[in-house]
């Protein structure tokens, strides 16, 4: 091809205007802490040594799915949402709590809804 000498950037960072992609990402980042904390209770109610490890498991799955949700706004130079941010943290913490309360039917849930 003429003018092409080969040398291609790929590290650039693009601004992504689409709101509804800005918003579906700024949420997921938000409900993957809420995801989290929920495990975290889920863990804290179940008696089972290995369920416990396998939980844990899951959860340490949020953090990083957060991680690399976190990673692609970034690259985007999307802001995370602090309303998302308290609502979602609100969230998790009520359904961590509640899984002391309703069993272990309501985590799995609630968990699933926020993915």
């Amino acid at each position: 091809m003429p003018g092409f000498d080969g040398a291609c950037t790929v590290n650039e960072s693009v601004k992504i205007d689409h709101p509804k992609l800005v918003k579906l990402l700024q949420l997921a980042y938000s409900a993957e802490k809420a995801a989290a904390f929920a495990y975290i209770g889920h863990a804290g109610s179940v008696r089972n040594p290995d369920e416990k490890v396998a939980i844990k498991q899951i959860e340490m799955d949020e953090w990083q799915h957060r991680e690399t949700v976190l990673s692609i706004m970034g690259q985007y130079h999307i802001p995370t949402s602090r309303y998302y941010e308290i609502k979602y943290h609100i969230i998790g913490r009520i359904i961590s709590c509640s899984c002391y309360v309703i069993g272990w039917f309501m985590p799995y849930y609630f968990a699933g809804r926020l993915e």
